[in-house]
C-alpha cells in the first residue's frame, strides 16, 4: 500500500490561523482520511490538532491512528517552538476519545452546548 502526506502552508485570513500540516491517505488513488494541524499566527506555542477523519469503508484498520501520528510528527517538525497540542471532540465519540488517550491526549476542559428549541 503507497500513501502520501502532504503539508499544507494555506493562510486563513479570518480566523487568524494557518494549517501548519495535512495528511491525506492515498492506498488506491481515493482520498481514505486526513487529519489537520493548525497553529494561531500570534501564538504559536498553543497548535490545535484537528479534523482526524476516516472515510467509513476503511475505518477498523488504524488509519486514524497512523494519520494522526504522522499529522502530530510533522506538526513537531512544522512547528518545532510548539509546547502544546490541543484537541477537542464530541463526548459522544468513544472511539477518537480512546484513541486521543492513547497519544497522551488528557481532557483539561468541557464545552456544553444548548440549543433553544422551538419558536416563540
Amino acid at each position: 500500500m503507497r500513501s502520501s502526506i502532504s503539508t499544507v502552508e494555506k493562510p486563513v485570513r479570518r480566523a487568524k490561523c494557518r494549517p501548519a500540516a495535512s495528511g491525506v491517505m492515498f492506498p488506491t488513488g481515493d482520498p481514505v482520511g486526513y487529519s489537520r494541524v493548525f497553529t494561531q499566527s500570534d501564538d504559536l506555542e498553543h497548535v490545535l490538532q484537528d479534523d482526524t477523519w476516516v472515510h467509513l469503508a476503511h475505518r477498523g484498520q488504524r488509519m486514524g491512528a497512523w494519520l494522526k501520528a504522522e499529522t502530530i510528527a510533522l506538526a513537531q517538525s512544522s512547528v518545532p517552538v510548539a509546547r502544546f497540542l490541543h484537541t477537542s471532540n464530541a463526548q459522544s465519540n468513544a472511539a477518537i476519545q480512546s484513541l486521543n488517550r492513547r497519544f497522551g491526549f488528557r481532557r483539561t476542559e468541557v464545552l456544553r452546548e444548548v440549543q433553544r428549541g422551538g419558536r416563540r
